[in-house]
Protein backbone atom coordinates (compact mmCIF):
# COMPACT_ATOMS: atom_id res chain seq x y z
CA UNK A 1 0.00 0.00 0.00
CA UNK A 2 1.76 3.13 -1.04
CA UNK A 3 0.95 6.09 0.96
CA UNK A 4 1.22 9.69 -0.37
CA UNK A 5 2.09 13.11 1.98
CA UNK A 6 0.26 16.44 0.44
CA UNK A 7 2.71 19.14 -0.01
CA UNK A 8 1.49 22.42 1.24
CA UNK A 9 3.04 25.82 -0.21
CA UNK A 10 2.64 28.91 2.20
CA UNK A 11 -0.08 30.96 1.62
CA UNK A 12 0.66 33.87 -0.67
CA UNK A 13 -1.85 36.12 1.62
CA UNK A 14 -0.22 38.53 4.20
CA UNK A 15 -1.84 39.05 6.93
CA UNK A 16 -1.26 42.10 9.64
CA UNK A 17 0.44 40.36 13.02
CA UNK A 18 -0.62 42.01 16.52
CA UNK A 19 2.32 43.58 18.09
CA UNK A 20 3.39 42.27 21.74
CA UNK A 21 1.95 45.98 22.68
CA UNK A 22 -1.29 45.67 21.19
CA UNK A 23 -1.86 41.74 22.55
CA UNK A 24 -0.85 43.10 25.78
CA UNK A 25 -3.84 45.74 25.04
CA UNK A 26 -6.51 42.96 24.54
CA UNK A 27 -5.26 40.73 27.29
CA UNK A 28 -5.89 43.36 29.67
CA UNK A 29 -9.02 44.05 28.52
CA UNK A 30 -10.23 40.60 28.71
CA UNK A 31 -8.69 40.46 32.21
CA UNK A 32 -10.98 43.85 32.59
CA UNK A 33 -14.26 42.13 31.25
CA UNK A 34 -13.85 38.94 33.18
CA UNK A 35 -13.09 40.57 36.73
CA UNK A 36 -16.18 42.43 35.72
CA UNK A 37 -18.98 39.62 35.01
CA UNK A 38 -17.19 36.47 35.77
CA UNK A 39 -17.52 33.63 34.52
CA UNK A 40 -18.91 33.97 31.20
CA UNK A 41 -18.87 32.28 28.15
CA UNK A 42 -15.77 32.59 25.14
CA UNK A 43 -19.00 34.16 22.85
CA UNK A 44 -20.34 36.80 25.72
CA UNK A 45 -16.35 37.62 26.24
CA UNK A 46 -15.92 38.94 22.83
CA UNK A 47 -19.19 40.56 22.14
CA UNK A 48 -18.18 42.31 25.42
CA UNK A 49 -14.38 43.16 23.53
CA UNK A 50 -16.19 43.85 20.63
CA UNK A 51 -18.58 46.49 21.95
CA UNK A 52 -15.94 47.73 24.14
CA UNK A 53 -13.69 48.22 20.68
CA UNK A 54 -10.84 45.93 22.08
CA UNK A 55 -11.34 43.80 19.02
CA UNK A 56 -12.39 44.65 15.52
CA UNK A 57 -15.91 42.73 14.60
CA UNK A 58 -15.53 41.58 11.37
CA UNK A 59 -18.50 40.70 9.16
CA UNK A 60 -16.47 38.59 6.71
CA UNK A 61 -17.79 34.62 6.62
CA UNK A 62 -15.54 31.81 7.95
CA UNK A 63 -13.30 30.44 5.41
CA UNK A 64 -14.83 27.35 3.63
CA UNK A 65 -12.41 24.30 4.20
CA UNK A 66 -10.28 24.03 0.69
CA UNK A 67 -11.26 20.09 0.47
CA UNK A 68 -14.06 18.51 2.54
CA UNK A 69 -12.64 14.76 4.22
CA UNK A 70 -14.05 12.23 2.41
CA UNK A 71 -16.51 9.95 4.15
CA UNK A 72 -15.57 6.65 4.10
CA UNK A 73 -17.72 3.68 4.95
CA UNK A 74 -16.83 0.99 7.61
CA UNK A 75 -14.61 -2.23 5.23
CA UNK A 76 -16.04 -5.21 5.40
CA UNK A 77 -15.80 -7.25 8.54
CA UNK A 78 -14.87 -4.04 10.59
CA UNK A 79 -15.90 -4.17 14.19
CA UNK A 80 -17.46 -1.12 15.77
CA UNK A 81 -16.52 -0.68 19.39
Amino acid sequence: MSVTTAVYSASPIRRHRRTKAEMTAIRESLYAILADDHPQTVRGTFYQATVAGSVPKTDAPAEAPAEAPEKTAPTEGAQLG
